[in-house]
């Protein structure tokens, strides 16, 4: 993935933020899919990634078991960014279905500063 990002981006973000997990589902699957795609990424490309503004915080049901309208009430203000944020930020998240959780939290993202909110995924289902 970021060596096929590396080819096709025009322009470098500011920051890369991985997709929160809430912390129940974390201490459930122990790693953060999103921040294991993140990782290399941020490495290979030399972009600064921030693991520690944004949370997911509030439980939510697993949006594989729900319809588009259900999916986007789901995670209807599951996000907060701790810290503001500024600039071109990239969500990185493992696989997009609907995009409600990634609507939702670039919406967060840029009520809390940022300029521009892309989302790179590794799958869209």
């Amino acid at each position: 993935m970021a060596t096929w990002l590396e080819k096709t981006i025009d322009s470098a973000p500011d920051n890369l933020i991985p997709m929160p997990l809430h912390k129940n589902r974390l201490s459930e699957r122990g790693f953060n899919q999103a921040v294991e795609l993140a990782r290399p990424i941020a490495k290979h490309l030399g972009l600064p990634m921030d693991l520690n503004n944004c949370i997911r915080k509030k439980t939510t049901a697993p949006q594989s078991d729900l319809s588009r309208k259900e999916r986007i009430k789901n995670v209807k203000g599951a996000f907060e960014v701790l810290r503001p944020v500024s600039g071109h930020v990239v969500i990185i998240e493992d696989i997009m279905t609907t995009g409600s959780t990634a609507h939702e939290f670039a919406k967060t993202l840029l009520q809390a500063g940022a300029t521009n909110v892309d989302v790179w995924v590794c799958a869209r289902a």
